[in-house]
């Protein structure tokens, strides 16, 4: 029996797409979404450890020199699972920028809303 080459072409295509690694995400530097708060760096960092966290997400990697976490979602009900990077960076004193930028490891298995805002709101909702 021959599979037809347009079936063959459309289960590689679903197989591959949204397809992304921990290392893959944080080379996405400066494709994020950005949010600029009215606090010092350290606050701000520890906010978004704790909305890391908060948003059901499990850090791999914390590099403190360069301000870079990359964080998985794991699968679930409605994801194969999602990689994260958040990058927080010091502008001027009194201010600190965070950049959040996620991909899904797999095809989607239903729309699901992207966690770039949720996790900027918990970093909002902690600082206050």
């Amino acid at each position: 029996m021959k599979t037809p080459f347009p079936l063959l072409a459309l289960v590689c295509l679903l197989i591959g797409a949204g397809c992304s690694t921990p290392c893959s995400v944080a080379k996405l530097e400066g494709q994020g979404t950005r949010h600029l708060f009215d606090a010092q760096y350290d606050p701000v960092w520890n906010a978004v450890l704790g909305a890391v966290e908060m948003n059901d997400l499990r850090v791999v990697q914390i590099d403190t020199a360069s301000g870079h976490i990359s964080a998985r979602r794991v699968m679930g009900v409605t994801t194969f699972g999602e990689n994260v990077s958040i990058w927080v960076r010091a502008v001027a004193p009194g201010e600190t920028e965070v950049e959040v930028i996620s991909r899904r490891t797999g095809p989607p298995v239903m729309p699901t809303p992207r966690p770039e805002k949720s996790i900027l709101q918990t970093v909002a909702d902690v600082l206050t």
